[in-house]
């Protein structure tokens, strides 16, 4: 309760409200989407919400590896500023990551509503088990570049654009793990989905040093050239 109380004090009132909005978008259009497109609507969810994740996060931590975060007096000049916008990175992260879940759990429905068997098929837990990790993944990956390079929305929307193309590369690449007409579990995409789960974690402690790296050294350095 306290990372999120925090994780307010970096996110406006009308950035949240777009984040439940988002959430429930995705939501409705994972399940419709499972009825015209079939067990495929899962591929078109993972792509759709981490290019939104992405997209959004200008508002709230754009540049903020950069050093060129709008707003970041108030918290310098705070004794907890360090503990306050590390708690908010953290809130952060979770908050994308149930919304990357939001597209999911409308494509579950949908599968459970629009099938004529009872149950979700094996194929369809292999694929949210496999797409999920590797959601979060390339959401983390985009974001390590945005924070670095997006000092404007010019350069934010290209930086999505570049991350609608490193989806649709790696699910592509993803779905050749996985036969459509898998009737049982598959033991190589289950591995697949575990180090794509270990790999997305890893990557989250990666994006928050480099985050807390950049808020910390704004306090010793003006010089651009000087922040590795």
């Amino acid at each position: 309760m306290k990372k999120l109380t925090e994780y307010r004090a970096f996110t406006s009132l009308y950035y949240r409200l777009i984040l439940i909005l988002l959430a429930l978008l995705l939501i409705v259009a994972g399940f419709f989407a499972d009825k015209l497109l079939g067990i495929n609507a899962v591929f078109l969810i993972t792509a759709t919400a981490s290019i939104a994740n992405v997209f959004f996060d200008y508002y709230a931590f754009g540049g903020i590896s950069a050093r060129k975060q709008r707003g970041m007096d108030m918290v310098k000049s705070s004794f907890y500023g360090s503990n306050l916008i590390d708690s908010a990175l953290k809130a952060d992260m979770y908050i994308k990551a149930l919304l990357n879940l939001t597209g999911f759990v409308g494509f579950i429905a949908g599968e459970l509503y629009y099938s004529e068997e009872p149950g979700l098929s094996p194929i369809a837990i292999t694929l949210i088990l496999l797409l999920y990790p590797i959601t979060n993944l390339t959401t983390r990956v985009i974001l390590f570049i945005s924070r670095r390079l997006s000092t404007t929305m010019v350069v934010q929307i290209f930086i999505t654009y570049l991350a609608s193309m490193f989806n649709t590369i790696l699910i592509f690449a993803v779905s050749f793990l996985i036969p459509m007409e898998l009737e049982e579990f598959s033991v190589i995409p289950l591995i697949v989905a575990a180090a794509a789960e270990v790999l997305s974690i890893l990557m989250a402690i990666v994006l928050l040093t480099d985050c807390r790296k950049g808020y910390r050294s704004s306090f010793f350095d003006t010089s651009e050239k000087n922040y590795r």
